[in-house]
């Protein structure tokens, strides 16, 4: 906090109030950014203020610098113009960046990709190498700072020769955070920059790095093609989704989001209660969403910690925990359904229990209750699930694709 203060190269015109600010800062800290002697941690995080503030300021930052001397004025002031020369502030302009806490990802994400996936190669352009072993040897910060300022020289003499290559990498960047960005808000809604809980920035920006939103989006279509959510029931009611999760399934977490989203979604429709049961060796807790909605915070719950280690999985526990739930959800009036996504493994931890199977038949047809069973292993070990009204085999979301 203090070195945004201290160090600002425009004038702080962050809105957000003190909890957020310290919570982005601490999110900030907690990457891992040294690559470089040259340019280091602290570095990066001066760049990540000055695009943020680029990004609130628009067009009219040159407005906004500051006259007093701050850290490497000269680099920050090369890459700002730089940025904004190539498009960065049109982007705020045109409202692709709605709010301090969106601008601040954007920027943090725009600097981790320059630092992270380009610099190694900027440093062989300017010929970093060549100061290498002065840069790592020495404890003076006077020296330290003469052989900076000679390399921002050299690269400055040198720029318009390299123009094009700088252009059309920070253009691919900006490309690939516009669209990561907007993937997140595809599936959060537009307003989650604004709405998610400060405990939360951490995780949204995992997911962010590791592209699940856009993998998740990708899914979601597949899977609203499938014909098996398209004739899901218009009826009103509850319904319970038991998902497996355990390390065999860790592979399958952006798959089962979608499928989880897509459920919310039909439920949305017809106003049907949706209680989410996550389940491995025991159940941790469930979810329940009014009318298939729940706080977007909770999104991170539906990936939680998978186990690290094989474990038997209390299938049995999981399917009667689902009955029990509708039992006391549903009135007499109405209607009830079980999903069940799992994996193989159901075959090798699944009892087969003939008085506690005959009793779960009985009790469905009593009842007028459905369970579904969405199988997401390999096609070629499914076998009939005894419990299951209809199934849905993983290869149906990619029906259509021909190899």
């Amino acid at each position: 906090m203090e070195l945004l203060h201290n160090e600002s190269l425009l004038e702080n015109s962050i809105s957000v109030n003190n909890t957020r600010l310290e919570k982005l800062l601490a999110l900030f800290n907690s990457l891992n950014m040294n690559h470089s002697r040259l340019f280091n941690k602290e570095d990066a995080r001066l760049v990540v203020y000055d695009i943020w503030f680029l990004l609130e300021y628009g067009e009219k930052y040159k407005e906004k610098v500051n006259v007093k001397e701050v850290k490497k004025k000269k680099w920050r002031l090369l890459l700002l113009e730089f940025f904004a020369e190539n498009g960065l502030y049109e982007q705020a302009e045109l409202t692709q960046y709605c709010c301090a806490e969106k601008r601040f990802f954007a920027a943090l994400i725009i600097v981790k990709k320059l630092v992270t996936g380009y610099l190694p190669q900027l440093e062989k352009l300017w010929k970093i190498q060549n100061f290498k072993e002065d840069v790592q040897i020495t404890n003076n910060q006077n020296e330290f700072e003469r052989i900076q300022n000679h390399i921002f020289t050299e690269i400055k003499n040198k720029w318009y020769i390299h123009l094009f290559k700088y252009e059309s990498k920070f253009k691919t960047i900006l490309e690939q955070v516009v669209k990561q960005l907007n993937s997140v808000e595809q599936v959060l809604g537009p307003e989650i920059w604004k709405t998610i809980d400060e405990d939360h920035f951490d995780m949204l920006m995992k997911s962010i790095e590791v592209n699940h939103f856009a993998e998740l989006l990708f899914w979601k279509e597949k899977v609203e093609k499938t014909a098996f959510f398209s004739s899901q029931t218009n009826q009103n009611g509850s319904y319970v989704l038991c998902v497996q999760q355990d390390v065999s399934m860790r592979d399958y977490i952006t798959i089962q989001t979608a499928i989880v989203l897509e459920l919310m979604k039909t439920l949305q429709n017809n106003e049907g209660n949706l209680i989410f049961v996550p389940f491995g060796q025991s159940i941790e807790r469930e979810m329940i969403a009014l009318k298939g909605m729940f706080n977007m915070d909770r999104y991170f719950d539906l990936n939680q910690q998978i186990q690290s280690k094989s474990v038997p999985i209390n299938y049995k526990n999981a399917l009667n925990y689902a009955l029990l739930m509708l039992k006391l959800e549903l009135s007499q009036n109405d209607h009830g359904k079980i999903y069940f996504l799992c994996n193989e493994l159901i075959y090798k931890y699944l009892p087969q229990d003939d008085v506690w199977m005959t009793a779960v038949e009985s009790y469905k047809k009593n009842n007028g209750l459905e369970i579904s069973v969405i199988f997401l292993g390999e096609k070629n070990n499914f076998q009939p699930i005894w419990f299951a009204d209809e199934v849905l085999l993983a290869d149906q979301f990619v029906s259509s694709f021909k190899l």
